[in-house]
């Protein structure tokens, strides 16, 4: 079951958080990919609960899967908000679609280095209450996978907001 909000002539669905099913990943997404490279990236990382984003196996079955559940029939233009690391970007690409990353200017460091690992161009951009967001284009799917932005002084964002 989906949640549907409308917002204006736009509606907003959010997808449910734990997909029923488990679809396979291509391997052919790592294929091409210098692992030595990415586990190079490994010790420079803080001993933080963000660690999973170093498990590159599971950022590409993370992304396919955010991927598969969209149910996209044909390549589509994609805006993912709060990119992180990139791999859904990544997949997304892979799998023939336009996928553009917005993520906030003081993104963690190892993060931009899994991007520019993984070859993801990101928008800097912090998501304010109230603020326009940067003109990117026209989308035909707009993602925020774990996104925080949607707080001010601890407490959810109102559809005003």
């Amino acid at each position: 079951m989906t949640d549907e909000l409308s917002v204006g002539v736009q509606s907003i669905t959010r997808a449910p958080l734990r997909p029923k099913h488990k679809a396979k990943y291509p391997k052919s997404l790592s294929e091409g990919l210098d692992a030595q490279s990415f586990a190079n990236i490994v010790p420079d990382t803080p001993d933080r609960h963000d660690k999973k984003y170093l498990d590159l196996e599971w950022g590409l079955k993370t992304g396919w899967q955010q991927l598969v559940h969209l149910h996209l029939k044909h390549p589509s233009d994609i805006l993912d908000i709060g990119t992180g690391p990139g791999f859904f970007v990544y997949v997304a690409q892979q799998m023939g679609h336009r996928c553009a990353g917005l993520d906030q200017p003081d993104c963690i460091r190892f993060m931009v280095e899994i991007r520019r690992w993984l070859g993801i161009e990101v928008a800097d951009h912090e998501i304010k209450s109230g603020q326009p967001m940067p003109k990117l284009g026209r989308f035909d799917v707009v993602t925020a996978y774990r996104a925080q932005f949607n707080r001010s002084n601890g407490r959810l964002w109102s559809i005003d907001e």
